[in-house]
């Protein structure tokens, strides 16, 4: 067993299941608007119905990229990366896929913008 496809997927698999644990009380509306916990774009704290609302989308965008990212993790565990230096690079930084749901979210969250 190469031991740097087993770091790469043990990574990739915590990193997702984090992420998934992370988003099920937001997805489920218990947090209530904070400073500390949940997404935090200056519209959230408009009101609590945009808070709710861009939490719980949020929270549905990061569990299936979650999931894709655990995913990958299993997959990676039965790849030998040892002399494939690009894909044990892509696969270092497959986490920064989150970086999409966030983007995803922004977009979302801008419906929610006060009408001046």
């Amino acid at each position: 067993m190469d031991p740097m496809s087993q770091m790469v997927s043990i990574s990739l698999v915590f990193v997702g299941l984090i992420s998934f644990l992370v988003s099920i009380p937001l997805l489920m509306g218990m947090i209530k608007r904070n400073r500390w916990y949940g997404v935090r774009f200056s519209v959230c704290f408009s009101s609590e119905e945009a808070w709710l609302a861009v939490n719980h989308f949020a929270a549905k965008r990061m569990m299936v990229w979650a999931v894709l990212v655990m995913f990958v993790g299993i997959v990676v565990w039965f790849i030998p990366l040892m002399g494939r230096e690009f894909l044990r690079i892509v696969l270092t930084l497959f986490p920064l896929t989150i970086l999409i749901p966030v983007t995803e979210t922004w977009l979302y969250s801008r419906k929610f913008v006060p009408k001046a």
